[in-house]
């Protein structure tokens, strides 16, 4: 039987595992428990040593009153809340200096650190010196990677370094590290990250050391370097403050002067901001930014970014958005600065345009009511500079500007009213728009038809009155509820007026700049089918145009938006939005989605055509498959473009813009794989712009606890 002692004592600090010692209470469970002396306290046999959620066990343990030291024998473990804990063979703590040796160590450090040594001396409070040492996240005696150092330290809650390593594969030394450092920590913490490093094609050797500076709770930075042999430095910084729900600050940026580049400028960056803050209760600013110095940068650097959720910009389309924000009862009014920036491909270069707003005010307001009606109102003020720039790789230098000044009125008044059974709005807007201080010539219009609709030119400003009517019926939801489902049913029946007015003389930059003529009366019915395993949206919506004279009728936009979820394992989802033109007999717009994951296997095809687009590509296939188990990560994606003439599924007129095979191998602590990708780029030459294919092979390597890194090794 059992017998139980209450002694007074400290209990040690163990590796990766601290306490503040101080004399307490603790509980002593042993098969024998005796005193030696008013000196010595001996515990033998399953010894249970419990301190504050902390638990040893031991075959033997001594405690020696005078020193104020503990000795444990044989079968030593030792565990913490935290799911840490140690097996040793001996350990020897001085409990009043924190300092002692342990003997023979393994140990798991949470999350998902394995360690061991053969001599672990613990010098300090945190501090502890590691003799024949191995680190991994892979459990077992025989981890298949980790790293070994003779002699190594640990800084509890820090870092695990060494002066001097071995990366292993099995035992296998694989590489020499002579400066080795870990991040070990349980929480956010500033310190390294660890770097990646690399070799690519047209950067040469590369490494990226970055590191984290936890400024706050609510606030923390990261800063690198990054190093490429044929381009030089690369400067990063990123910045994240969420000082409450409703608020976000985001700041990214990064600089690289390029020493190897042609025909673009050596001085190139990124900035990109997502900002949402509240200065006062009623003042709130906002920025949006996404630019970048050239047309090649996202394609030369996105994949050595801090930052990980900014998505490529296919469509090369940028902007700088700030604005300063006050909110009132009656108005809200914005002071905004805004640069939207555009880069095209042309045949012997780029052409990039910008529209700058220098500054925008506006004041707004929806849904003021005034008793017997509502109103939304809207004017802005407009500075407008735009600019567009040709640039070839002759050195030939295009530009051209135009410059003009706006005010812009909208007002709108309406009034829903309940009908029982429906709820119709009628509304009336009414637009005042004047353009003047052009730096450039147009024509003289005269164009008045009355007061409320009314276009003047001269060679000083345009003037422009404007008028919409609507009518809107929304008809209350009729729904029945079946045996295993329930079916609603929504219909709109809507009728707006425009009037046409030459707008020839008018610019076409910003929005408002030109209101296009509309009368039209439109129908939409909405259905919904809701089910326990299923869902379905079906939407019809049909316009007359009575603005035409003929072929009246526009296209016919139906959408379907059907869900299937049996498992997490096994869903199937299928969307379709298109616009149907009666005349033509065809689509005019088309958009297909389907998703599909059946236990391993998933597959997700993308279609999309737009028969308004002339100027450019219409049609895009994309089309994913995979296989996906705990062992093995399998997908090929194939993404095709072009122009065609009418919708058509299976055609040859697409030509692949990429490719991509990925196969990855999973373990429990580490992965590897390959990835193949061929795309379609623009190479720049001194002597010309050309599009042509890369091939491009990538190793894949994960090791837990340290990340993943996509690497090139092979490009063609």
């Amino acid at each position: 039987m059992l017998k139980k002692y209450n002694i007074f004592f400290l209990v040690l600090f163990l590796t990766f595992s601290y306490i503040a010692f101080a004399q307490e209470n603790v509980i002593l469970e042993a098969k024998s428990v005796t005193n030696q002396d008013k000196n010595t306290t001996i515990a033998k046999g399953d010894v249970i040593l419990l301190y504050k959620g902390v638990t040893l066990t031991a075959d033997k343990i001594i405690y020696y009153k005078n020193s104020n030291l503990v000795e444990a024998f044989d079968n030593i473990t030792f565990t913490d809340s935290n799911e840490n804990y140690l097996n040793a063979k001996y350990l020897k703590i001085y409990l009043d200096n924190q300092t002692g040796i342990i003997k023979e160590a393994k140990g798991f450090y949470a999350p998902y650190h394995y360690f061991s040594a053969k001599e672990i001396n613990k010098i300090a409070e945190k501090s502890f010196i590691l003799k024949n040492a191995k680190l991994t996240t892979c459990k077992g005696d025989n981890p298949d990677w980790s790293f070994t150092s003779k002699h190594a330290r640990i800084d509890y809650g820090e870092y695990f370094y060494s002066k001097s390593a071995f990366a292993n594969i099995k035992d296998i030394p694989i590489l020499y590290i002579p400066y080795f450092l870990w991040p070990i920590k349980e929480k956010r913490e500033s310190g390294f990250l660890v770097p990646d490093i690399g070799y690519s094609s047209n950067k040469g050797f590369f490494i990226t050391p970055k590191y984290f500076l936890n400024i706050d709770v609510d606030k923390d930075l990261t800063a690198g370097i990054n190093y490429f042999a044929q381009k030089g430095f690369q400067y990063n910084l990123e910045f994240r403050y969420k000082p409450s729900l409703d608020e976000n600050v985001y700041i990214y940026a990064d600089y690289l002067k390029d020493k190897d580049i042609q025909f673009i400028k050596d001085e190139r960056w990124r900035i990109f901001t997502e900002i949402n803050k509240n200065i006062f209760d009623n003042l709130n600013l906002k920025a949006n930014i996404d630019y970048v110095s050239d047309f090649e940068y996202l394609n030369d650097f996105q994949e050595y970014s801090l930052n990980n959720f900014i998505q490529q910009n296919d469509d090369n389309k940028f902007k700088a958005d700030a604005r300063l924000v006050y909110n009132t009862k009656y108005s809200n009014i914005s002071f905004i600065l805004r640069d939207d920036m555009q880069f095209y491909d042309i045949t012997d270069g780029y052409q990039k345009e910008h529209i700058y707003r220098k500054p925008q005010i506006i004041f707004e307001k929806n849904s003021l009511n005034l008793n017997l009606l509502k109103i939304d109102y809207y004017f802005d003020y407009n500075d407008i500079r735009y600019t567009s720039f040709i640039n070839t790789i002759q050195n030939n230098y295009y530009q051209s500007i135009k410059q003009y000044k706006r005010e812009h009125l909208k007002i709108k008044l309406y009034k829903p009213i309940n009908i029982k059974i429906a709820t119709f709005t009628p509304s009336y807007t009414q637009y005042f728009t004047r353009w003047h201080d052009f730096n450039y010539q147009f024509s003289d219009i005269d164009d008045n038809e009355n007061s409320l609709l009314k276009l003047s030119a001269n060679s000083d400003s345009i003037n422009r009155n404007f008028y919409n009517i609507s009518l809107k019926l929304e008809l209350n939801e009729i729904y029945k509820n079946y045996k295993n489902f329930k079916h609603s049913i929504y219909n709109s029946f809507e009728f707006s007026q425009t009037p046409y007015l030459d707008q020839t003389a008018t610019p076409d930059l910003i929005e408002y700049d030109r209101i296009s003529e509309e009368n039209y009366y439109k129908y939409t019915q909405t259905n919904y089918f809701k089910a326990a395993s299923w869902s379905l949206k079906l939407e019809f919506s049909q316009k007359y145009n009575l603005a035409k004279t003929d072929s009246r009728f526009e296209p016919l936009t139906y959408l379907l938006d059907y869900k299937y979820k049996k498992s997490i394992e096994q869903t199937f989802s299928y969307y379709k939005k298109a616009d149907f033109d009666y005349y033509e007999k065809e689509p005019f717009y088309n958009k297909d989605q389907i998703k599909l994951t059946i236990n391993k296997f998933y597959l997700s095809i993308e279609y999309i055509f737009d028969k308004n687009i002339t100027t450019e590509e219409n049609t895009s296939w994309t089309n994913t498959i995979g296989y996906s188990t705990k062992k093995i990560d399998l997908s090929f994606s194939l993404k095709k473009s072009g122009i065609n003439s009418k919708l058509k599924y299976f055609n040859n007129s697409l030509s692949t813009n990429e490719m991509v095979t990925t196969l990855i191998y999973n373990k429990d602590c580490w992965s590897i794989g390959v990835k193949y990708t061929r795309k379609s780029i623009t190479d720049i030459s001194n002597s010309n712009i050309s599009d042509k294919y890369e091939n491009i092979f990538y190793i894949i390597i994960g090791l837990k606890g340290l990340g993943n890194t996509s690497r090139e090794i092979y490009k063609k």
